[in-house]
């Protein structure tokens, strides 16, 4: 591991305070080019920035409505103080939660493997195209992915060295993760096993005893204070139940396989109207069969998409690497091994995966593929040509995802944005009826979620019965840029249209 930490051949830069910095200010960078090339709202972003907007106006229940998990929104809202646009409040509230995560990143892999591989996972980290695409989003994965890398930091710590405060503070920084995304829960509760594992093998076990103590005594003082409150009436059942129903219908699905039934159901019905369905072992037999396998092999595809399939090949190094923390290690894959095994849950619950959903397992791979991103280090530097097998790894781990994650970040939407601002400009609507099937168009025009309807877009049928009801005044689209699936409506007329590389806007008005 000397070596590693020392050869000339690694990356240079001195003491762990100078790398962490460097780190810092190429994370800056690189978030202030993609954040500059982005002026589209993401979805979701939408949906935040308009539950941050009724929190901060104290209306709770309103804000509720539009996402459940309000500390993102209250966080947001406290960005939206100090700068007034809420699009640019999001994309710097992403921006410098994913440069601070550097810092627990950094020291995580420097306990786990060395400050050579501290300062490659840095580096992947920044430079990932995964990571990137949450800069110019307004997204709660980059303030979760910060406080769940402290927690597997400080509790890598706790396991090492059984002080109570250790233990303490990783429950509090899993508990924030969990106050962003519910994924943090997994962490609190995959972390006592790992606890219990080292217990055993521990000859000074009461001090591990305290230790888990000390990470069960707020939850333990929470659930007792919850109790008075409910037995004081200070907490009402009723009003308990009317919160709890729909963060529960939101968040926990107790029928967790009911579109495998039904997916499973459906290819049993289809079977037999193609060829060679009559005789078994067709496509549709071999899929329904098959369908645990495919939903996990589809499972990582998405995570290996995610990690950037470049990097297996120093995740594998990393994994061989023999110099290194096994506690702390073990700990890393166990809590991997969860995350992985709850999007699993969640793809066969709800039938499909998003990238972000497993970026957590992913950041704790990070360590190990600095890991091994050191050890091509190191044997470059033995090489006779050690400079151009350099300059072959940087173009391969450094400048490749790099320019992936800056051509991702190149705008290839200006007509939601251009749209948005000609109706913030030159309409009126805020006392008229809009309909729309992109709202971001709507919030580059300065509207709130309840002032227009969205319907989902490609619902032509929908959205032509609405019309005919509803009669909006304005109905914003947008479609095809070939205009072919251009739906018509009766007593409306184009009033202007944005076209776009792929998809155009278009603003419609009543003639009557």
């Amino acid at each position: 591991m000397g070596a590693l930490r020392s050869s000339p051949g690694n990356l240079p830069l001195g003491s762990d305070t100078h790398r962490i910095l460097f780190l810092i200010l190429i994370s800056l960078l690189v978030k202030a080019v993609i954040t500059y090339n982005v002026a589209v709202i993401n979805h979701d972003g939408v949906r935040y920035a308009n539950s941050a907007y009724h929190l901060l106006r104290g209306e709770v229940a309103a804000a509720f409505g539009h996402e459940k998990m309000l500390f993102y929104s209250l966080t947001l809202g406290i960005f939206h103080w100090f700068i007034q646009d809420w699009f640019w409040a999001g994309k710097v509230l992403s921006s410098v939660f994913l440069t601070l995560t550097l810092i627990p990143l950094y020291l995580l892999t420097r306990e786990l493997f060395s400050r050579t591989a501290a300062l490659w996972s840095g580096l992947v980290f920044i430079l990932l195209p995964s990571v990137n695409s949450m800069t110019s989003e307004v997204i709660k994965d980059a303030p979760f992915l910060f406080f769940i890398l402290c927690a597997l930091l400080l509790g890598i710590k706790a396991l090492k060295i059984p002080r109570p405060g250790y233990f303490l503070l990783t429950f509090c920084c899993a508990s924030a993760a969990a106050l962003f995304r519910l994924e943090g829960l997994v962490f609190i509760l995959a972390f006592p096993p790992a606890w219990a594992l080292v217990l055993v093998m521990a000859e000074e076990r009461r001090k591990y005893i305290r230790g888990l103590a000390a990470f069960l005594a707020v939850p333990a003082v929470a659930v007792i204070l919850f109790g008075v409150l409910l037995l004081t009436g200070v907490i009402s059942v009723e009003g308990l139940r009317v919160a709890w129903e729909p963060f529960a219908r939101h968040y926990f699905d107790f029928d967790f396989l009911r579109n495998y039934h039904q997916i499973y159901d459906y290819l049993k019905t289809v079977e037999g109207k193609f060829p060679g369905g009559e005789w078994g072992q067709d496509f549709f037999e071999i899929a329904r069969r098959n369908m645990a396998w495919v939903y996990l092999w589809g499972m990582f595809l998405k995570f290996f998409k995610e990690m950037f399939p470049i990097f297996l090949i120093p995740l594998v190094l990393g994994l061989a690497t023999r110099d290194h923390d096994w506690i702390g290690l073990g700990v890393l894959l166990w809590l991997s091994f969860s995350y992985l095994a709850m999007n699993y849950y969640f793809i066969i619950s709800s039938n499909f995966i998003a990238g972000r959903y497993l970026m957590a397992a992913v950041l704790f791979c990070l360590p190990i593929i600095g890991s091994g991103l050191a050890r091509i280090g190191l044997w470059c530097h033995r090489l006779a040509y050690a400079r151009a097998a350099w300059i072959f790894i940087l173009l391969l781990f450094v400048a490749y995802p790099a320019a992936k994650s800056f051509a991702d970040s190149i705008e290839s939407n200006e007509e939601i944005r251009a749209c948005g601002l000609w109706l913030r400009n030159n309409m009126d609507l805020e006392y008229k009826k809009v309909i729309t099937t992109d709202e971001r168009v709507l919030f580059h025009g300065g509207l709130l979620r309840n002032q227009y309807e969205f319907l989902a877009d490609g619902d032509r049928e929908k959205l032509a019965q609405a019309a005919r009801e509803k009669k909006p005044d304005v109905i914003v689209l947008t479609v095809s840029s070939d205009n072919s699936s251009t739906p018509k409506f009766v007593n409306y007329h184009p009033v202007k249209e944005f076209p776009g590389k792929k998809r155009s806007a278009l603003v419609l008005a009543r003639t009557d």
